[in-house]
């Protein structure tokens, strides 16, 4: 994936098992869409390179998912209500 600004934007739709991903450049260009286990989301947020923005589908379970986030700074995250 590259990403020449170092800024990449990030949605998250957060399920249970799997949560869809979606990568994009500051200009809207699609960088990545895949779907991974829940579980690896943390993971997954660390290996991308550069300032990221985060935003997550919220759902009865979000807290968690919040939480493994903030671990992986620089991330800016957003939360639908």
């Amino acid at each position: 994936m590259k990403n020449s600004n170092g800024l990449v934007y990030v949605g998250i739709d957060v399920h249970e098992k799997e949560s869809q991903l979606a990568v994009l450049e500051k200009e809207g260009s699609l960088l990545l869409e895949e779907r991974i286990p829940t579980k690896d989301l943390g993971k997954f947020l660390s290996s991308l390179p550069g300032e990221k923005r985060v935003a997550i589908e919220s759902v009865g379970f979000i807290h968690p998912s919040i939480q493994f986030t903030r671990r992986c700074p620089p991330s800016r995250i957003a939360q639908s209500p």
